[in-house]
């Protein structure tokens, strides 16, 4: 048995065998010493192969991640929409449902205590349905249109809550649960404008207890998208934000992690997604009805909350994730200019003689709108009772007003603001932000390569390639290094068309020497596609059975039609269990790389989805540190010797040929449908029904477990009948179809539905 293998199992048997003592014994026996000694010998040498070490294999998407997938396909494609966008918006629909204690309750003291701060501000909104202007209207601006007091009076406000210690662990971490435990309410679906609306004029009335006549300033993202360098703008100087890279350490929160250590954020600004863009929001500002700007109903990528979702992607890190994303206060921020162009609209329907507050975009029969949207449901404030359709009320409007975008033309080339400058150099003048650098008596410390330079070196832009990725090795809120094993990745890069720089056959009157597809996948709008010789290709593993990520990227060379390069990516050690991971690549456009698996006994790599399973077996395919992952990809003889390359060492494999293939498809072989991408609890139903019945059969079991005591009989399953859509069969005209909303929190509709599916499978229990 190797060393490797004795560290990774030494801890195994001793959990194991104080539960097993506890099991069956009535006194806690794990206390004895020389039993413990007896049995982890025992159960070492019994159950350990000679050669324990650690396999690699591909695996199915789970159900609503594929079925998540299947409905973007649908909608869109990768022409028209980023693939990293496609990608992060079902990944963050499925990762909070895997998401520890999101079903966590708020106690009576936490009840008690914000319904007497907030109760007396939300009775007018709740008395009617509209509602009069009222005196002392709250009036939100953009934050660098505050004065120096403005903003010190709002940063010192938020503070004050971090520090408040009346609920655990702190007043503002213990509101921000209030996001956790309703995501479903709050996302991917109309509701998303009201739930927040709501949830802004909570947080700012709790900084008002703070600090009397504070305001929740906004912040207009489209101002820094105009600039060369985002990532250079005032909003992260010492005297704003703070730094963008890391956690904070830097401006007004810089001292979060000493207030709670568990609990604070990290950001990576820039490293994917994109910001607000005046083309974005005229493309909300032009449509009519909330159907159009709203999920589901809203074209892919177009529609209000698409957009702000590609902003949480920009400032990275905690943000990236909606379980974390209120953990800084950015958050507030961002979805205040969210609100702001929300209500941007409502005016513009008003002055359409179309009334906002009756605009409710729902329809009880489409399967695709959540439930927990239904007008009437409840926002899920358990100190306070708020219906989704109250959100489109007028009270809100009456109560909070925003001023506008900065703005400047040629004849008043003033934005009203040191932190914001006119450029003049285009067709239409606009305000854009200024960078740190151009303000006198700023200051930013932070050296942006997180922890490599010196305290006193003043930020500076640096090429994208040589910023690093930002990791927190954290597992379910557990950070620690040694939970992480390394996996080789290989990148295989095509040339994009567009450089025509590095195009040296082809400029010496020579043919191609491979066949270049035209750049045919959608790019963020804002991404600079330049002729540089370095390329940049992102790589990212996410937990499919826990909650944790990594982020690598791998350096490609553009001057070479095809350019091979390599790296290593953490997942999860599967110790006590095994572990599935989602491995996806995208480049800095945010175009998607098509992953494939080495398959060693056909001799060739398959395309597949990215999921993979991680089990202990007889074969290495990954290892516990990023240097032995290396490692093992090479050969090293001798010390005179030149390291061998193994081609098949890196089993995984991505290739970015700029192409409008799906990567998150089903995937099939010789034998039909791969197991390779159905999970094991659902191969019995591979060959019974069609991708999209067995998306929504998968996603009804996973979400309500109605099937977990159905037994299929695969004998009839796969008769003429059952090939029928059991979809269309349901949908009968003469009864209402349970089955409709496959996110549904009834449990007689899910018993109905069910029931109905039996019926039509012919499934026996």
């Amino acid at each position: 048995m190797s060393a490797n293998a004795f560290v990774l199992y030494k801890e195994v048997p001793k959990k194991c065998i104080s539960v097993f003592l506890r099991s069956y014994t009535g006194y806690n026996m794990a206390k004895n010493n020389t039993i413990m000694v007896v049995l982890y010998v025992t159960l070492l040498f019994l159950t350990l192969p000679r050669h324990i070490v650690m396999q690699l294999e591909p695996t199915g998407l789970p159900p609503e991640l594929q079925f998540c997938f299947e409905d973007a396909k649908n909608r869109t494609d990768l022409t028209r929409t980023p693939g990293e966008q496609i990608f992060w918006s079902c990944v963050q629909r499925f990762t909070y449902k895997i998401t520890p204690h999101k079903e966590r309750t708020i106690n009576f003291n936490t009840e008690t205590f914000l319904k007497g701060l907030l109760d007396p501000s939300l009775e007018p909104l709740l008395k009617g349905f509209r509602v009069k202007r009222q005196a002392g209207v709250r009036v939100r601006k953009e934050i660098r249109m505050l004065t120096d007091s403005e903003r010190n009076d709002f940063f010192r406000a938020v503070n004050m809550l971090k520090n408040d210690k009346s609920l655990e662990p702190n007043v503002y971490d213990n509101f921000t649960d209030f996001h956790l435990m309703n995501i479903p309410r709050s996302h991917f679906g109309p509701a998303f404008v009201a739930w927040h609306r709501v949830y802004l004029y909570m947080f700012e009335t709790l900084l008002r207890t703070k600090v009397p006549g504070v305001t929740l300033p906004y912040w207009a993202s489209a101002l820094d998208r105009e600039m060369h360098d985002p990532t250079q703008s005032v909003l992260w100087a010492d005297e704003f934000l703070g730094n963008g890279f890391g956690e904070p350490i830097t401006g007004p929160f810089s001292n979060w992690t000493k207030i709670n250590p568990i609990q604070y954020f990290e950001r990576q600004i820039g490293a994917s997604g994109e910001l607000f863009s005046y083309d974005g929001l005229q493309r909300v500002l032009s449509k009519q009805r909330n159907e159009q700007i709203l999920q589901p109903s809203a074209p892919f990528g177009d529609s209000l909350e698409d957009q702000h979702g590609a902003v949480h992607q920009w400032i990275g890190g905690s943000m990236r994730n909606l379980v974390s994303a209120p953990h800084d206060p950015v958050f507030f921020l961002h979805h205040a200019f969210v609100d702001l162009i929300w209500e941007s609209f409502r005016i513009r329907q008003f002055q359409s003689n179309l009334d906002p507050t009756r605009d409710y975009p729902w329809d009880r029969n489409n399967g695709r709108l959540p439930s927990e949207h239904a007008p009437e449901s409840d926002m899920g404030f358990s100190f306070v009772r708020v219906s989704n359709i109250q959100g489109f009320g007028t009270g809100f409007s009456n109560l909070v007003q925003y001023d506008p975008i900065p703005s400047c033309t040629a004849l008043r080339p003033w934005c009203g603001s040191r932190f914001l400058r006119c450029d003049t150099n285009t067709t239409r003048p606009r305000c854009v932000s200024r960078a740190i650098s151009d303000v006198p008596g700023l200051t930013n410390y932070i050296n942006i390569l997180s922890g490599m330079g010196r305290p006193d070196r003043e930020m500076c832009s640096i090429p994208e390639t040589d910023r690093p990725a930002h990791n927190n090795f954290a597992i379910n809120g557990v950070v620690d290094v040694n939970n992480w094993v390394y996996i080789p990745i290989r990148i295989i890069s095509k040339r994009p068309s567009s450089f025509r720089r590095f195009n040296y056959l082809k400029s010496s009157g020579q043919q191609s020497a491979t066949s270049i597809p035209e750049l045919n996948q959608a790019v963020y709008k804002d991404c600079k596609i330049e002729d540089t010789v370095a390329g940049k290709i992102k790589v990212v593993s996410i937990g499919l059975n826990y909650i944790g990520q990594h982020e690598e990227f791998a350096i490609v060379d553009n001057r070479q039609e095809i350019a091979l390069s390599s790296i290593t990516i953490a997942v999860r050690k599967p110790e006590y269990q095994q572990t599935e991971t989602l491995v996806s690549a995208f480049d800095k456009c945010g175009r998607v790389c098509r992953p494939f698996y080495s398959r060693t006994d056909k001799g060739d790599d398959e395309p597949f989805s990215g999921a993979i399973l991680l089990t202990l077996s007889r074969t290495v395919h990954y290892q516990n540190s990023a240097f032995e992952s290396i490692k093992n990809a090479w050969t090293v003889g001798s010390d005179d010797a030149c390291p061998v390359f193994n081609i098949k060492s890196p089993y995984i494999t991505f290739y970015c040929d700029y192409g409008d293939i799906w990567p998150w498809k089903i995937y099939k072989n010789d034998s039909g449908v791969s197991k390779m991408s159905i999970p094991t609890r659902f191969q019995n139903v591979e060959n019974q029904v069609n991708l999209d019945e067995m998306g929504q059969l998968a996603v009804l079991k996973e979400r309500k477990d109605v099937l977990s005591t159905v037994q299929i009989d695969t004998a009839k399953a796969n008769t003429e009948d059952s090939s029928t859509s059991y979809v269309q069969t349901l949908a009968a005209p003469d009864k209402p179809n349970p089955c409709n909303n496959l996110y549904s929190t009834s449990s007689e509709d899910m018993a109905l539905c069910k029931k109905q599916i039996q019926e039509t499978l012919q499934i026996k229990t």
